[in-house]
């Protein structure tokens, strides 16, 4: 892009930039996931990406093997896939998964509400989502409310905007 596109990247960079440098100091203590006493959420989500790791399958995970699904398998792929290829304990890749996610997520809200609404207000509006989901995205609820609403929410306005299928 030219120097025009440069100046209109760079408040939306320096946003990025730092919800990464945010979530990256929220996690900087972390060893392990949070305790069992949240629910054991994260150590069940933790268990179904080895499951995935182990099997290279992810319809094999324990969320959705012999039971009714209870988290898709996409974050628990994502994850196995990264961590397997870096070769990663599953842990410290959650964690550092974690950053990056959250850091597109704030990609997706800042791209979403600026194709919808302009620049200005898609970038004050990313700016309220990264501050109303500071949370570290380390099962596939976090990772459904962080990546997949917002895109769900783009192709829902754009549905209703026009509901005739593209020719």
């Amino acid at each position: 892009p030219g120097r025009d596109g440069v100046r209109l990247l760079l408040p939306g960079a320096a946003l990025v930039a730092a919800v990464a440098i945010a979530q990256v100091w929220l996690l900087r203590d972390l060893q392990t996931l949070p305790s069992p006493i949240y629910g054991g959420d994260y150590s069940y989500q933790m268990g179904c990406i080895e499951s995935i790791r182990a099997s290279r399958n992810p319809m094999a995970s324990c969320s959705v093997s012999g039971a009714l699904p209870g988290y898709l398998p996409l974050y628990g792929t994502i994850v196995a896939a990264v961590t397997g290829a870096g070769g990663w304990a599953v842990v410290p890749g959650m964690l550092a998964l974690s950053v990056f996610f959250r850091a597109l997520s704030t990609v997706i809200a800042w791209w979403v509400f600026t194709r919808l609404y302009g620049r200005a207000a898609g970038l004050a509006l990313a700016c309220g989502w990264s501050l109303l989901h500071p949370e570290p995205i380390l099962k596939y609820t976090e990772f459904t409310l962080a990546v997949i609403v917002p895109l769900y929410f783009h192709a829902l306005f754009r549905f209703v905007a026009r509901p005739a299928l593209p020719e």
